[in-house]
């Protein structure tokens, strides 16, 4: 129904012949759009034109592109619709005063119709180019579809309170599966962001600054004792539920994905840097580990310290001084400096063969004595 191809070969081409390329493309698109509408809102339209929808089309097509102006009207997210009494210019207000030249709300102020350009704002109130505010460009942020990523720096960074997102229709993470909220902005703050992307902060220019200096990402705090080698950028991703790892002592709830990288902030930084960590938890007391996933158990395990690197504050954080590279870390009670999570038990071919062999040698002595018994008691 949507593809004019179904109409009269003839008179799809006397359309062509009679006015041109330009003319057909825009009769073809017009059709398109129109037949993709609801079936009652298509009859109502041929009923109120009294003609079909490709002579409509036609009519629209000849009639020639739209005119379209642009202006720079800030919009208050909050309002709706048209209403001269909300205290807020809504974006139907500013399209209607952007196209008209005149104001459609008196809350809308400061458009011209006619302007060259449109800016966007995500707070209603400080007009931003669209790449301020997240990247023009869809691509694959991960999840099952193309998204738009916010920017450093961007206004649409922790909008929300931390509390909105965590009920639906958001349920706590963005349309990747990424946990809400993130600080975003490195307030010290969890809030959730505007759009379909929470932005996962990343601190660079370490570097360049004094040690002995201190980034707190929500209520995780990283004291850098020395930047080593080329430490230049520090990522804490805040991640809801259990790590897939989790020992019982760790399944907790929640757990961190800490990167330490290079200017480029892909690059993962050499592992030759001193940090503090500090984590959250709120019954720590002497039994409180900050832990590590993977350890040093051959790339597996948790490396949990015996306590000689790790300080509390009771009912507060545990801190684990000494870290010289990051990975996963959670925090539990009473977990061990190697706590192992056994996935699979598995004997490799090998050593079923050489215990094969040990049996069978068993079983051939044991039969040997056998029968030397069996010769001496009938002597």
């Amino acid at each position: 129904m949507s593809d004019p191809q179904h109409l009269p070969h003839n008179w799809l081409k006397s359309i062509r012949l009679k006015y041109g390329r330009p003319i057909f493309d825009r009769f073809t698109l017009i059709y398109a759009q129109l037949a993709a509408l609801p079936r009652k809102t298509r009859r109502r339209l041929q009923v109120t034109c009294g003609t079909s929808l490709a002579f409509l089309a036609l009519a629209l097509a000849l009639s020639g592109p739209p005119a379209v102006r642009a202006a720079n009207i800030p919009v208050n997210p909050g309002s709706t619709g048209v209403n001269d009494t909300d205290g807020g210019c809504s974006l139907v207000e500013a399209i209607i005063t952007a196209n008209t030249g005149a104001a459609a709300s008196l809350d809308c102020s400061g458009g011209t119709a006619g302007a060259s350009d449109i800016t966007a704002t995500s707070d209603g109130s400080n007009p931003a180019s669209l790449n301020l505010i997240l990247n023009p460009t869809l691509v694959d942020n991960g999840g099952p579809t193309l998204t738009h990523a916010l920017v450093t720096g961007s206004p649409a960074i922790d909008k929300a309170p931390a509390a909105d997102c965590a009920v639906v229709p958001t349920n706590g993470a963005d349309q990747r599966g990424v946990t809400r909220s993130q600080d975003g902005n490195v307030d010290s703050v969890y809030a959730c962001d505007a759009g379909a992307v929470e932005f996962v902060p990343t601190v660079c220019g370490i570097q360049s600054q004094a040690e002995l200096n201190s980034h707190t990402f929500g209520n995780v705090t990283l004291e850098l004792i020395n930047d080593g080698t080329n430490l230049d950028c520090v990522r804490v991703e805040l991640v809801n539920g259990d790590h897939p790892s989790a020992t019982p002592p760790l399944q907790t709830g929640r757990y961190w994905v800490i990167n330490g990288l290079q200017s480029d902030q892909t690059t993962p930084a050499t592992a030759d840097y001193d940090v503090n960590l500090t984590l959250p938890f709120a019954t720590a007391d002497t039994d409180t580990r900050a832990c590590k996933f993977p350890g040093g158990l051959g790339g597996s395990g948790w490396d949990c310290d015996d306590g000689t690197n790790t300080t509390f504050v009771a009912n507060t954080s545990v801190t684990r001084s000494g870290i010289s590279s990051f990975s996963d870390w959670a925090v539990g009670q009473n977990a061990g400096p190697t706590a192992v999570k056994l996935t699979s038990t598995r004997s490799s071919g090998q050593n079923q063969g050489s215990f094969g062999a040990l049996l069978a040698g068993i079983l051939l002595a044991l039969g040997s004595a056998w029968v030397a018994l069996r010769h001496r008691l009938r002597q």
